[in-house]
C-alpha cells in the first residue's frame, strides 16, 4: 500500500497565499458540465462524452474522460467494447460489480475471478489495449452506486488488455494525498515480461500506460493537503517523463450535499465546490499545489497530474496526412492527388529521419495554438527550454522558428537539432510551430496562421514561460524562412517588433514556379524530383498574377524597415533558390548601408548591436538544399555545425544588444 508523504499535510492558515505565480487555474463549474438524467443512470460529464459536446471541452492533455455516475439498484452498464484506452473507476459510495472478457466464464463466487464486486475505496482499472469487453452493474438491492469513471490516452496504441483492483486505505487518505496511479515502471518500451509484471513506479499504486500520476485525500474542515507535482518514488524522485508545463485537473465530487468546499493556492478565484473541477496549467515537477479544506465537511479531492507522451505511432498517423488528403481532400484535381500518392512514400521517409533525430533533442512539452483567422482550428507547436530552466525572476529570450516542407507538411520537431541548441546556449525558450498544408490550404493560409502563432505567443509567453515578447527573434528553413520573414513584417512597427532573424535556405520569391528558376553552377542535369514540381507549387501558383506584388509571399520585395533589424541568411551554394537570395541580400545591405551612413554609424557591420541594420549571407558551397536537416551520414557534418553555431552566436548578439545575457 503506497503511503502518503508526511509533509503533504498542514493545518490550514486563514490567509493562504498563492505560491505557484506561474501557474493558470481556471475553475470548470459542476453547472457547466454536460448533465443527462436516464433513470437508470445520472451523469454528469466533465468532458465531451455520449450526447453531451463542447468543443472547449474535449480532453485534457492525456486526460479524455471524467464523468460523475450514479447508477440505480439492480441496473448499469451491459458489456461493451473498449481499445486503446485506459480506463478506471473510483468508487465513491455503493457497490459495483465488473466482468470482462479476460476473465473465465461460469460459475460466478461470492468474489471469484468471474467478477469484481467493488465498494468504496475500491479503484479498478482497465486497460483496453487491442480490444476488451466488460460490464459494470449496480447488482444491491436498494442502494445507489457513486463513482467517478476516468479514461485517459495511453502512450501507445494495441497494447495488451489487462485489469487491476486495488482498495486503498480511507484513513490514510485523511493523513495526506495518497498515490492512486502512477506509471508502469518499465515505461513506454516494456517487453512482454514486464507487461505481465505490472510493477507501478510508486510501489502499491496501480501502474497506466500514461505519464499521468493520481492520488486522492480526504482533507479535515480547516486543513491544507499538499499535491506535489510528478509523484514521488521510493527515494523521493519524480515519476514522471516529462518535467515541465505539466497539467493537473483537481476534482471535488458531490459526497457531502454540497457542505464541503476548497480552494486552491490560496486563490479566491479557485474555490470550488461539491461538483466542481479545475484546469491548472503550466506547473512543473515538484511544485506543491495547496489544496485547503474551507467548508463545513471534510472534502474528498482527485488530482490527476499528466501529460500526453507524444510517440512514433502519432508521427506516423501525421505523415500519413498526404495520403489522406490524396483520397478525401475535396476539389483537388485528379492531377494533384495522383501526386500526392506519389509525394506519401517520400514524406513517409522523411519523417521518419525527422522524428528519429527528434528523439536525440528531445522538446520539453507541446501546446495547441487556437488560430484566430480559421475558427476552431489549433497548430501544434513544440516548446524548447534551456536546460539551465526558467525562473519567475529573470525574463528570458523569446524564438520563433518554423519548419520547411514545401508547404505540403512537415514536422515542428524537425528543426529539433537547431532549436535545442539555440535554446540551450543563448538561454531563450524556443518555439517550434507547424500550419496548415497545401494542397488543401494555399496562400495567405499557413502566413495568416504564423502570425496567429506569433500574436499568441506575444500575448501568453510571458505568463507562460516568463519569456520576453519584446525580445522576439525568428527563424525558419525553406518555406518556414518565407514565413518567418512574413511574421517580422506583420509586428513591424509594434511593440514586439521582430529584432533578429536567420533562415536557412529560404524561399524569398515565388514569382516564378519551381521550373522556371534560374538554376546555380553545379545544379544536376536531371533534377530527381522534378516530377513533383507541380505540388511545390501548389501554394503559390494558384493565385500567381493575383499575388504577384505581395511582399509576404515574397519577400524580396519587402520594404527594409519592415523586416528585422538584424537578418542573417545561409544558402547552398548549388541551391535552387541561391540567386533569388543573393539578388535580394544584395538590394537590403545597399539600403541598409544608406541608412547606417545616415545614422552616423557602421555602415557594413555583421554583429548585432542594436543601432546598425545588419544583413549578412553565408554560402556554403557544393551544398544542396536542405542539406542541414538531412541524417549525419549524409553530409559533411562540420559545415552544419558551423553554419548552426554561427546562426545560433547572431541570434545571441542580437539578444545582448538589446539587454539579454545569459
Amino acid at each position: 500500500m503506497p503511503v502518503p508523504s508526511t509533509t503533504s499535510a498542514t493545518n490550514a492558515v486563514k490567509s493562504a497565499m498563492s505560491k505557484l505565480t506561474h501557474a493558470t487555474i481556471i475553475p470548470r463549474r459542476s453547472a457547466s458540465r454536460g448533465h443527462a438524467d436516464h433513470g437508470w443512470l445520472n451523469t454528469y460529464h466533465t468532458f465531451s462524452f455520449a450526447d453531451y459536446y463542447d468543443p472547449s471541452h474535449m480532453s485534457f492533455g492525456a486526460l479524455r474522460v471524467l464523468n460523475e455516475d450514479r447508477v440505480a439498484p439492480k441496473t448499469g452498464f451491459p458489456t461493451h467494447p473498449h481499445r486503446d484506452a485506459e480506463i478506471f473507476s473510483y468508487i465513491l459510495s455503493g457497490e459495483l460489480t465488473h466482468r470482462d472478457s479476460m476473465v473465465k466464464k461460469g460459475a460466478e463466487g461470492a468474489q471469484g475471478k468471474d467478477f469484481y464486486r467493488m465498494k468504496r475505496g475500491d479503484v479498478q482499472f482497465t486497460t483496453g489495449g487491442s480490444g476488451i469487453a466488460h460490464s459494470e452493474q449496480n447488482e444491491h438491492e436498494s442502494e445507489t452506486v457513486h463513482f467517478l469513471q476516468i479514461w485517459a490516452t495511453p502512450w501507445g496504441r494495441g497494447l495488451t488488455p489487462q485489469y487491476h483492483t486495488v482498495s486503498f486505505d480511507e484513513e490514510l487518505k485523511r493523513k495526506a494525498f495518497l498515490p492512486i496511479l502512477s506509471p508502469l515502471a518499465a515505461g513506454i518500451n516494456a517487453t512482454a515480461a514486464e507487461e505481465k509484471e505490472a510493477k507501478p513506479k510508486i510501489p502499491g499504486t496501480i501502474p497506466i500506460h500514461a505519464d499521468l500520476v493520481m492520488g486522492a485525500g480526504i482533507i479535515p474542515v480547516d486543513s491544507r493537503f499538499k499535491w506535489k507535482v510528478g509523484g514521488e518514488g521510493e527515494n523521493g524522485e519524480s515519476v514522471v517523463e516529462n518535467k515541465s508545463d505539466r497539467k493537473v485537473y483537481v476534482h471535488l465530487p458531490m459526497t457531502k450535499n454540497g457542505h464541503a468546499k476548497i480552494r486552491l493556492d490560496g486563490r479566491e478565484q479557485a474555490v470550488l465546490h461539491e461538483g466542481d473541477g479545475a484546469y491548472v496549467k503550466g506547473v512543473n515537477v515538484g511544485d506543491e499545489i495547496s489544496v485547503e479544506s474551507i467548508g463545513e465537511a471534510e472534502a474528498e479531492v482527485i488530482s490527476i497530474n499528466h501529460r500526453l507522451l507524444e510517440t512514433g505511432t502519432m508521427f506516423i498517423f501525421r505523415a500519413l496526412r498526404i495520403f489522406k488528403d490524396a483520397i478525401f481532400a475535396r476539389n483537388l484535381p485528379l492531377r494533384t492527388r495522383f501526386h500526392l500518392l506519389l509525394l506519401q512514400p517520400i514524406t513517409l521517409l522523411t519523417y521518419t529521419i525527422e522524428w528519429a533525430i527528434s528523439r536525440k533533442f528531445p522538446h520539453s512539452h507541446e501546446i495547441h495554438i487556437p488560430l484566430k483567422r480559421a475558427s476552431g482550428q489549433t497548430v501544434r507547436a513544440v516548446i524548447y527550454i534551456p536546460k539551465s530552466g526558467l525562473t519567475s525572476t529573470k525574463k528570458v529570450p523569446l524564438h520563433l522558428n518554423i519548419h520547411g516542407g514545401a508547404f505540403l507538411g512537415g514536422l515542428p520537431e524537425g528543426s529539433a537539432r537547431f532549436c535545442a541548441e539555440l535554446a540551450d546556449k543563448t538561454g531563450a525558450v524556443v518555439v517550434s510551430t507547424s500550419y496548415r498544408y497545401a494542397p488543401v490550404h494555399t496562400f495567405p493560409d499557413a502566413h495568416e496562421d504564423v502570425q496567429d502563432v506569433a500574436e499568441y505567443l506575444t500575448q501568453n509567453a510571458e505568463k507562460l514561460w516568463n519569456a520576453d515578447p519584446r525580445l522576439l527573434t525568428v527563424s525558419g528553413f525553406s518555406v518556414g524562412g518565407n514565413l518567418a520573414l512574413a511574421v517580422a513584417q506583420g509586428l513591424a512597427g509594434t511593440e514586439f517588433e521582430v529584432r533578429g532573424s536567420t533562415t536557412f535556405y529560404a524561399v524569398v520569391d515565388f514569382r516564378l514556379p519551381p521550373w522556371l528558376k534560374p538554376k546555380p553552377p553545379g545544379f544536376p542535369e536531371k533534377d530527381p524530383l522534378a516530377f513533383l514540381q507541380p505540388l511545390f507549387d501548389a501554394y503559390a501558383g494558384p493565385n500567381r498574377v493575383r499575388d504577384m506584388e505581395n511582399s509576404l509571399l515574397h519577400p524580396t520585395l519587402a520594404n527594409i524597415n519592415t523586416l528585422p533589424q538584424n537578418m542573417f541568411f545561409v544558402v547552398g551554394g548549388t541551391d535552387i533558390l541561391r540567386d533569388e537570395t543573393t539578388s535580394m541580400t544584395e538590394r537590403l545591405k545597399a539600403e541598409a548601408r544608406g541608412i547606417n551612413q545616415s545614422r552616423q554609424v557602421s555602415e557594413m557591420s555583421e554583429s548585432p548591436d542594436g543601432i546598425s541594420i545588419v544583413v549578412r549571407t553565408d554560402i556554403y558551397e557544393g551544398q544542396i538544399h536542405g542539406w542541414l536537416e538531412m541524417p549525419s551520414f549524409a553530409i559533411d557534418i562540420n559545415t552544419r555545425t558551423k553554419a548552426f553555431n554561427d546562426a545560433i552566436e547572431f541570434l545571441r548578439k542580437v539578444q545582448q544588444a538589446y539587454g539579454f545575457t545569459v
